[in-house]
């Protein structure tokens, strides 16, 4: 772990002990979920990323401050997931989750911004917000467009979003980061999906990876239908990385790069065992 992501977790920590002390410790099992998450460098990562080669220390510290700032945002949406799952309802979760959304709000606010900037990552917000409710609203209407699937996940981009602007990128600069993240946030959901799509369908709720389908897949569709999940994951990390490389500011960096390789690996690999099975000496050679 770098300097400057232990200085995140220690601000957030620092932030955390000034909550009352029955609120916090509810939160603590959370908070290390949250801690895990971020092992890959998906939540702190990103806004470090997005600084400059050398930085100032001034900037420095404001990347610290925002990727507090995510780590609060991604435990308060954890909780509101739960909060909203109605097989495991958790009203204690409800004060939880607006103590850490409170605290991403009062720990982004040390970092100025234009009031033009400030209603920019209010939009954002609020499609996030909307996406949500619509899931809630109509569990089984699958949204159209094929960075749909990024909508729930955007509060992830408001720091590095938040930390471009501060740092004076180019307007176009800090859309095309935007349009890069919502890539890599689709893909992740649609990942993630996967992952719940039969538990899903049996529930009554449909998610991304339904798409196309008007029934479960039989188990021997199940490989043309992982094959073809799988590399629509990779067209959208493909795109991201894209994107991303157009992005001038960020050196030839790519601040996205240690998601989109977890997701590539597993895919890739979830694929080379989808092709070894559908070999003809396959099943011969495992009696």
């Amino acid at each position: 772990m770098t300097d400057k992501r232990k200085k995140i977790y220690q601000l957030a920590e620092k932030t955390k002990k000034e909550w009352p002390r029955p609120l916090a410790l509810a939160l603590e099992k959370y908070w290390q979920k949250t801690l895990k998450d971020d092992e890959g460098g998906l939540i702190s990562g990103l806004i470090l990323a997005i600084l400059p080669l050398f930085p100032s220390a001034g900037q420095k510290d404001t990347a610290i401050h925002l990727g507090a700032a995510s780590l609060y945002r991604w435990t308060a949406a954890n909780l509101q997931d739960d909060l909203i799952d109605s097989r495991k309802i958790k009203k204690i979760n409800l004060p939880l989750a607006k103590a850490c959304w409170e605290s991403a709000e009062a720990l982004s606010a040390t970092v100025p911004l234009s009031p033009l900037n400030r209603k920019f990552l209010r939009q954002i917000s609020l499609k996030e917000n909307s996406a949500i409710f619509s899931e809630i609203k109509r569990p089984k209407t699958i949204p159209p467009g094929i960075l749909a699937p990024s909508a729930k996940s955007l509060f992830l981009l408001i720091s590095p979003l938040h930390l471009s602007m501060h740092l004076n990128w180019e307007k176009s600069e800090t859309k095309k980061l935007f349009k890069a993240g919502c890539y890599l946030l689709a893909a992740k959901q649609l990942a993630d999906d996967l992952y719940d799509y039969r538990d899903d369908w049996k529930n009554g709720h449909r998610n991304f990876a339904h798409r196309g389908l008007t029934r479960l897949p039989h188990k021997n569709e199940l490989p043309s239908y992982y094959k073809e999940q799988a590399e629509n994951i990779l067209q959208l990390c493909a795109c991201c990385r894209r994107i991303t490389k157009t992005v001038s500011p960020l050196s030839r960096k790519n601040c996205f790069e240690s998601p989109l390789k977890i997701l590539e690996i597993n895919c890739r690999r979830e694929l080379a065992k989808i092709n070894r099975r559908e070999e003809p000496n396959y099943s011969r050679t495992k009696n």
